[in-house]
């Protein structure tokens, strides 16, 4: 596809995609590796207000200043979090660490260092993909998606929303696309474990 505008990608799709195409939601792209799809949205370039204000319930007000920031370049982002079946057919030398399993649940108890790990082996096994975490300005406006409210949608966090437990035990994964999405057709903006960011 030519490039259309100045929030279009330069390129679509790109030469490793598997399958593409255009919903609702935007544009998408997936590769196959091993028979393991995985997909990614494309990101429009934009502006937003990061952070929180003072008053807004449970804010961290210790690095949580809210102050506005423009993303002058799109970028693509999976819709999902990495899930277990892609991480066994990348890091086949490194079994899964998951507590839960399933082939589409995420992968979890991973440290930083793992998910640099799996970066690193997926970038050598198809270099262009050019693979990286988010920085943390383009996850939260990507989670946000055009929303200035705590969270990508109306209300309080809910376990019909969000899958996470406010107590000390650990609630089983839920399937990557199980719970709903946000307007950038993202899946577990907000879950029960912490995502990684670039450094």
């Amino acid at each position: 596809m030519p490039h259309r505008n100045h929030l279009s990608p330069p390129v679509f799709p790109y030469p490793w995609a598997s399958d593409w195409g255009e919903d609702p939601y935007g544009l998408w792209q997936a590769f196959t590796y091993q028979n393991v799809r995985h997909a990614f949205r494309w990101i429009q370039p934009g502006s937003f207000m990061m952070g929180s204000p003072e008053n807004e319930k449970g804010r961290w007000s210790s690095y949580e200043d809210l102050h506005h920031v423009t993303i002058s370049q799109g970028f693509w982002l999976a819709e999902t979090t990495v899930t277990q079946a892609l991480w066994r057919a990348i890091m086949a030398d490194n079994p899964d660490p998951s507590g839960f399993k399933g082939e589409n649940r995420p992968v979890e108890q991973i440290s930083w260092q793992d998910a640099h790990a799996f970066i690193g082996k997926l970038n050598q096994l198809h270099p262009e993909l050019k693979v990286r975490l988010p920085w943390e300005a383009e996850w939260e406006y990507a989670c946000r998606a055009g929303t200035q409210t705590p969270f990508n949608f109306e209300g309080e966090l809910t376990l019909d929303k969000v899958n996470y437990r406010g107590t000390d035990i650990p609630h089983p994964t839920n399937q990557n696309n199980y719970l709903n999405c946000n307007a950038t057709h993202l899946h577990k903006a907000y879950s029960e474990y912490r995502q990684s960011i670039q450094k």
